[in-house]
């Protein structure tokens, strides 16, 4: 029989499960789909072993202050603070002197799906994934992916080369993408002001998720409704559900994602087309 510790009870908003090997807590977000620094501590428990937080959010571009989080975790002597950076690096600064574990995934650069990198703080000690070999530092045995891990690196090189120059276009693109979208009727934009300009998630009260996303796609114009992962299970968002966001605001959500090759041209282009479909698809308000 496993000793398990006593099932928290967390904070108003929070869950928990206890498992037979560990107690995972899940954190409430703010209206404005973050987690403060103060909502971590209010959560934090003396065996508290690890944190994991999002950087940047991958529906609505909400960014969490990491490096706050990051120095109550370290408050603790016993907690890791672990931040997954798959929308956030190459994008945005990263304050690695705050975390101990970061993850980063290649497809969100141009490189190759299922290629990647852990980031580990040196004196930070882990068990292997796979044992059986000396392979990636002897953190997994088995052969490795070399020219993989050799078109990573140049992915990774590229990316953080044109960050700043990637940015201050993508803002300006984002700039003009609310502007021109705030201005039509029963339009609500879901991203809060602070979030990462990568990432726009826009609410039409006239027409579903679905039937937008659809619509774009048949014109040769690609977005997403609700994450990526999530995009089968249901017609709600439940990000825009955890902030509070009526049904009416859940169900009716796009998200557009940018790279540093968009372009404005092609913003106006969306702005274009999505007014032709709302007028040729939208409920009347």
């Amino acid at each position: 029989m496993w000793n398990i510790p006593p099932r928290p009870t967390p904070p108003t908003g929070w869950k928990a499960r206890a498992s037979r090997w560990w107690i995972t807590v899940w954190s409430p977000v703010n209206a404005d789909g973050s987690v403060t620094a103060q909502q971590v501590r209010d959560a934090m428990r003396p065996d508290t072993l690890l944190v994991s937080i999002m950087h940047v959010n991958n529906e609505t571009g909400a960014m969490n202050p990491l490096r706050e989080i990051a120095d109550v975790v370290h408050a603790h002597p016993t907690a890791v603070f672990h931040a997954d950076l798959v929308q956030s690096f190459g994008k945005e600064d990263i304050p690695w002197e705050s975390l101990d574990l970061g993850s980063v995934s290649a497809h969100k650069l141009h490189g190759l799906k299922g290629s990647g990198f852990l980031y580990k703080r040196k004196n930070l000690k882990l068990q292997p994934l796979l044992f059986g070999g000396q392979q990636e530092q002897g953190m997994r045995g088995g052969t490795e992916n070399a020219p993989a891990d050799i078109v990573l690196a140049k992915t990774v090189r590229l990316a953080l080369e044109s960050q700043a120059k990637d940015r201050e276009r993508i803002t300006e693109l984002n700039r003009m993408l609310q502007k021109e979208l705030g201005a039509l009727p029963g339009v609500k934009i879901q991203s809060p002001e602070t979030a990462s300009p990568f990432i726009l998630n826009v609410s039409f009260a006239q027409i579903t998720s679905e039937v937008l996303m659809n619509a774009l796609d048949a014109r040769g114009i690609c977005v997403s409704a609700r994450s990526t992962c999530e995009s089968r299970s249901s017609n709600e968002s439940e990000v825009l559900k955890a902030m509070g966001r009526p049904v009416s605001e859940t169900t009716h959500a796009i998200r557009l994602s940018f790279s540093g090759q968009n372009t404005l041209e092609e913003g106006e282009r969306f702005i274009e087309e999505t007014k032709e479909i709302l007028n040729q698809y939208g409920l009347p308000l």
